[in-house]
């Protein structure tokens, strides 16, 4: 049985791996595409989509599938894994070896859009007895004969494996089964009695790449519970009403909000969460439970609300916001659970490793250094905020070293310097034209 998985699960990688970056060799149309159509004549495909009808009808695991298949997550990770350069590069190479690979995706997803389970779908149920008479009609030992065959004497077939087994190949199959919706995949899977871990290890086997990665564990509700636990400590109420007041009297706040409610921010932001880094990010939290679309618009929704009652006054001191913030958060009850989560916590030590991440790190460095934020850097550092001494603390607590020295841009310094040299220039002794 788990042969036939290795098998299948080879075709699967085969669609997803990159080409080697090589001489271009030629390939016969006729002969790859004659190995491929050979393999799938031994499937007796009829009797294989009569078992997946009969059990989408009347199998909650099955339904299960199927309903994931159909999601916007499936379909977000299929795309974001196509997208990416080795994945296109090796469908560009099957597509030039006669594989109609863009009709072979079209059929496939057509089956899937066109089921409609008969039954509530239920992800703890085994999908065992579906699996198992599936392999019970598929003849094992001739198709594992034919593909000996064709690695043995195809010259075609065998430039495939090769280029499935590249380096480049191992990467992306490694990139991919790290990702944050591969691993709920798997998660899932593994709940559901498939043999995830089997299979991906005869998989490496066959490709010669060794072990294959272990899928770092995310739960859903852990993760998500965490967070929930650590917002619960703030006294959230208390400090939207110290903001209330604030906005309504004090300038400082107010530079803030009208600042918040700039083109100049909302641009920042797009620019950062466009980055691959934060996406990627985004995405690894939502996977695991937190609403960061809702988080994002409701604080949004609070900025874009508030009307400051007074004039703004960007070098006015924030201490008397901040002072008055500070002294009604249980800063010890916090650190105190922070650190017991991150001595106790799977979940949260992965979160707390992704972030400390050399990506993350990277991410951070860039954004500090975009010309957006190092002014507000300087807002801040004007209104009494002790940005370096807070850049140095996280910087400390994910174990980065030191903050990058943020380049000063004076926007007044700027336009003096460029004035300055403008005067020098005989600008009067130019000659007009008549």
């Amino acid at each position: 049985m788990k042969l036939l998985l290795v098998f299948l699960a080879c075709l699967g990688v085969g669609f997803a791996a990159p080409s080697v970056h090589r001489p271009v060799k030629e390939i016969s149309h006729r002969d790859l595409l004659s190995d491929f159509l050979e393999i799938v004549a031994l499937l007796p495909l009829d009797d294989i989509l009569a078992i997946l009808d009969e059990h989408v009808a009347s199998d909650p695991a099955v339904a299960a599938v199927i309903t994931y298949l159909q999601s916007d997550a499936w379909n977000g990770l299929v795309d974001e894994v196509l997208a990416k350069p080795t994945a296109v590069e090796f469908i560009d190479y099957l597509n030039n070896a006669g594989i109609p690979v863009d009709m072979l995706i079209s059929a496939i997803k057509g089956i899937i859009d066109g089921a409609v389970p008969g039954v509530d779908p239920d992800e703890t149920a085994s999908l065992r007895p579906f699996l198992d008479e599936v392999i019970a009609i598929i003849p094992l030992d001739d198709l594992l004969a034919l593909v000996n065959d064709k690695l043995q004497n195809s010259p075609d077939f065998q430039d495939l494996y090769t280029t499935i087994a590249s380096e480049d190949g191992k990467a992306l199959v490694d990139e991919v089964l790290q990702m944050p919706e591969a691993v709920h995949i798997q998660e899932l899977l593994t709940a559901q009695e498939v043999d995830v871990a089997g299979v991906l290890a005869a998989v490496y086997e066959f490709f010669g790449w060794g072990a294959p990665p272990t899928a770092r564990k995310i739960s859903h509700r852990d993760l998500l519970s965490d967070f929930l636990e650590i917002v619960a400590l703030l006294p959230l109420d208390d400090i939207l009403a110290i903001l209330d007041e604030h906005v309504a009297s004090d300038p400082a706040v107010a530079a803030v909000i009208t600042y918040l409610q700039s083109d100049a921010w909302n641009g920042l932001v797009d620019e950062v969460l466009a980055k691959p880094t934060a996406v990627e990010f985004i995405d690894y939290l939502n996977n695991a439970g937190i609403p960061v679309d809702m988080l994002i618009s409701a604080i949004k929704g609070i900025i874009d609300g508030a009307v400051p009652g007074v004039d703004p006054d960007g070098t006015a001191s924030l201490r008397p916001s901040l002072d008055e913030v500070i002294a009604i958060i249980p800063l010890d009850d916090l650190l105190a659970l922070v650190n017991d989560k991150l001595q106790n916590s799977p979940d949260f030590q992965d979160l707390y490793t992704t972030i400390a991440s050399e990506d993350g790190k990277a991410l951070v460095d860039e954004v500090l250094q975009m010309p957006e934020a190092v002014h507000i850097q300087e807002l801040l550092t004007a209104q009494e905020v002790d940005v370096a001494g807070v850049l140095a603390a996280v910087y400390e607590f994910f174990g980065w070293g030191a903050p990058p020295t943020a380049r000063k841009i004076s926007h007044r310094d700027l336009l003096s310097d460029f004035l300055e040299i403008v005067a020098l220039l005989p600008l009067d002794d130019i000659p007009q034209e008549s």
